[in-house]
């Protein structure tokens, strides 16, 4: 009991931030409806064998880790919920080393743990990017030891590797600059021992680079989102508006320079101090840049871009004159403060509406019809991987594809995959679907969904009334 009321009293303010934390997550985990981009990577494990989950993972441009978590609870057959509690789970134990490992001060925690990624994004929208915090933190700290624990450092660079594309290039960054140390070691001490860590980290990023070579040609959405790129200077300030998430058009041009202003600054202070961190920030940046500018920049989400602010976070975090120079303290706690903002918002938008409609249609689907229901889907068949996650015994018909589904295959090669289309009365529709003759709507969404803007997540459903 006194070790107990000691930890307590030593760490009060760390027991606050954690009730607080928890008290704010488990309250929105509770709230939040899953969309199509969460529930396509539960579908594909629950649904195909292990050939078919490696041929998606390649087309879907996530590497296998994700896959890999999610398996054993998709092949159980339990709740799809159990992959929001693994989400949070995930950053929660982020959130626990940072605070407990982490020499930044307490401050500068505060706005990290409060911001929108990593209260809202990162652990209540239940995708690979929740894997990310933890690894990186743990990279963070193992980065001083890295050569007394090498291996450790390397498998730790590894997974974070394997969790989301846009964390190859940070990667990627940190491991020339692990190889460049270990062969100034090798030429001193000539111990081939030395370079170990180098061969494995090389087959890491000639597998991963492997794998995704040329992927962007093959998923038909990437082939669609590419060919809307904007000029380069509209790409520019739209990447730094992902930031501002909610930003009316006037201050949008003062928000744009702000944030680069920010990053200039940073990038000639780092330079000029730390020439390695330098290499990581700026490496990590122009890479994310060009995976925005020619391959997702009409399908950026905000996850995607405060990962830089991650990245900037560990290089803070391992920057060993933070008491000294407290012009890297202010970029940090500036960047995280604008992000924090945006979190009352986005709590009072998931407690208040929808993020998709698919746990509400799913719901009146097992109350109101029967058990052996069938359904036609009209519309893109992508939209409708929300409710099959949702209603796993339950069998969709796409109008479209000719073939049942419960996950999208973004395969940019058309399927020959033919399929019986099935004697069923009952037509689920996207909102802005209307079947008129012969059929009577029995059911409608709310209309208003957090993600309807780009995608439209609400439903309508049909019933037939007549051969």
């Amino acid at each position: 009991m006194n070790k107990l009321t000691s930890f307590f009293k030593s760490n009060f303010i760390n027991v606050i931030i954690i009730v607080c934390y928890l008290f704010i997550t488990l309250i929105l985990m509770l709230h939040h409806e899953l969309w199509r981009d969460e529930t396509q990577a539960w579908c594909i494990v629950r649904d195909c064998n292990l050939f078919d989950i490696f041929r998606m993972v390649r087309i879907e441009g996530h590497p296998f880790l994700w896959y890999l978590l999610l398996f054993p609870f998709a092949k159980l057959g339990v709740s799809v919920f159990s992959m929001q509690i693994l989400s949070l789970s995930l950053v929660f134990a982020a959130i626990l080393f940072l605070l407990f490992k982490s020499s930044i001060n307490t401050y500068i925690k505060i706005l990290v743990i409060f911001s929108s990624g990593m209260l809202y994004f990162l652990p209540i929208v239940a995708r690979n990017y929740s894997l990310i915090p933890l690894f990186l933190f743990i990279l963070a700290d193992l980065y001083p030891k890295r050569k007394q624990r090498p291996y450790l450092y390397i498998l730790t660079l590894i997974l974070l590797s394997n969790t989301h594309l846009l964390m190859f290039g940070f990667c990627l960054a940190l491991s020339l600059l692990f190889a460049f140390e270990l062969f100034k070691d090798f030429l001193i001490n000539k111990n081939i021992k030395k370079l170990i860590p180098v061969f494995i980290l090389s087959l890491n990023f000639i597998f991963i680079f492997l794998m995704f070579y040329n992927m962007q040609h093959q998923n038909h959405a990437v082939i669609f989102y590419a060919h809307q790129a904007k000029p380069f200077l509209i790409a520019v300030k739209n990447y730094a508006l992902i930031y501002f998430q909610y930003s009316i058009n006037i201050l949008q041009n003062f928000n744009a320079i702000l944030f680069y202003l920010l990053f200039l600054t940073l990038f000639i202070f780092l330079f000029l101090k730390s020439k390695k961190i330098f290499f990581i920030l700026f490496s990590s940046f122009f890479y994310i840049f060009y995976i925005f500018y020619k391959v997702w920049f009409q399908g950026i989400v905000y996850q995607k871009a405060y990962l830089l602010l991650l990245i900037v976070l560990f290089c803070y975090w391992i920057y060993e004159d933070k008491e000294k120079n407290k012009l890297f303290t202010y970029i940090v706690a500036i960047l995280f403060f604008i992000s924090s903002l945006f979190s009352v918002f986005n709590i009072f938008m998931e407690i208040n509406y929808n993020f998709s409609a698919a746990k509400q249609v799913a719901e009146y689907i097992k109350n109101n019809l029967n058990n052996e229901a069938k359904f036609y889907v009209v519309g893109y068949p992508f939209a409708f991987t929300s409710i099959s996650a949702y209603l796993p015994d339950k069998k969709f018909y796409s109008y479209i594809n000719k073939f049942y589904i419960s996950y999208h295959d973004f395969n940019s090669v058309v399927t020959k995959k033919k399929e019986e289309e099935p004697n069923t009365k009952y037509y689920i529709v996207q909102s802005d679907f209307v079947l008129n003759d012969g059929f009577k709507e029995i059911y409608k969404s709310d209309d208003f969904v957090l993600s309807s803007n780009e995608y439209k997540e609400a439903f309508k459903i049909y019933v037939k009334e007549n051969n």
